[in-house]
Order: C-alpha cells, then structure tokens, then sequence
C-alpha cells in the first residue's frame, strides 16, 4: 500500500474547505504610495453564515507588480498589527459583527447580510453608508509612514446617495 504525500492531503483540505464557503467582496483601501491595494472579503458557508473561525480575510493585490491583479499576497504580521489588520467583535445574535482596523479602531465597520449579500457599513459623514472605499493619503518618514489624511467613500443604503468623509489627522 502507498502512502499519500502530505502535500496531496493539504490540498484536498484546502479544496474541501473551498467548496463548503465562498467569498463575497467588502471593500477596499488604497494608497497614496502605489497602486496596490488591500481587498477586505467575507467568508460565507454553504449555509449562507459567516465563517466562525476567520469571516473576513484582508489581502494585497499587487497592481503595481500585475497590471492584470492576478497577482495576490497574505499581509504581513507587521501590517496585521499595526494597519489592516482586523479585530472582530461578534454580536450576540451571530448573524452580524463589529471590525475595527488596527490603524483606524475609532470608526467601527458593521458587516452583515443582506438578502444574501455581505455588506459593510460605517458611519460617513454623519450617514450610515454602505462602505465601498478607504483611501489614505501617506508620506514616507524615516520610522512608520506619516498620515496626511483619510477618505471614506459609500453610499447611503435607502436613498443610494454618495457619501464622502474625509479625516485630517491632529
């Protein structure tokens, strides 16, 4: 009898796991420095939740790299911790959560499902909206970048108008 190569048995995980979830877009935040971009999507099972153990995953795709954004890469521990990484908070009903990035804990971000759509909502300008956009003005320092300021984009869920904020760091 033969036995099966680890690498085969991770893949068939990972392929079974594919095909009990799918993932739906949230949003994203672009920079001032390149043209990469950090994509925010949720996980939903086949039963239409939210993934208990991770329901929104954060990635870069490399625009500046890739024209074709085929190109994908997992953040870093050191973008975790201090920029877009995530922190979760479920409320007690499951059906929805409270996130917060770690660069922005202020402003929290609602994610729920909508007639079978996840959506991500936050407060712009004053609004409730439909979160579609994070844009960050940075320069470069000789520590950590230096934030000039913060546009949110979104759209107003009842009447479908545009929001725009934009937030100057003190």
């Amino acid at each position: 009898m033969k036995l099966v190569p680890r690498t085969l048995i991770a893949l068939l995980a990972l392929a079974a796991l594919s095909l009990s979830q799918t993932t739906q877009p949230l949003f994203f935040i672009e920079r001032s420095t390149n043209k990469n971009k950090v994509y925010y999507e949720a996980r939903i099972t086949r039963e239409g939740a939210f993934d208990k153990q991770n329901p929104v995953h954060g990635y870069w795709i490399l625009w500046a790299k890739d024209s074709s954004g085929q190109t994908r890469e997992e953040l870093n521990l050191v973008e975790k911790n201090m920029a877009y990484g995530l922190k979760i908070q479920r409320r007690a009903d499951k059906t929805a959560f409270t996130m917060t990035l770690a660069a922005f804990p202020q402003r929290g971000i609602t994610v729920f499902i909508d007639s079978g759509k996840a959506v991500a909502q936050a407060v712009i300008n004053g609004g409730l909206s439909r979160l579609e956009k994070i844009y960050i003005s940075s320069r470069e320092t000789k520590m950590l970048p230096k934030v000039n300021y913060v546009e949110l984009f979104g759209v107003d869920p009842k009447t479908g108008e545009r929001r725009y904020e934009k937030i100057v760091p003190k």
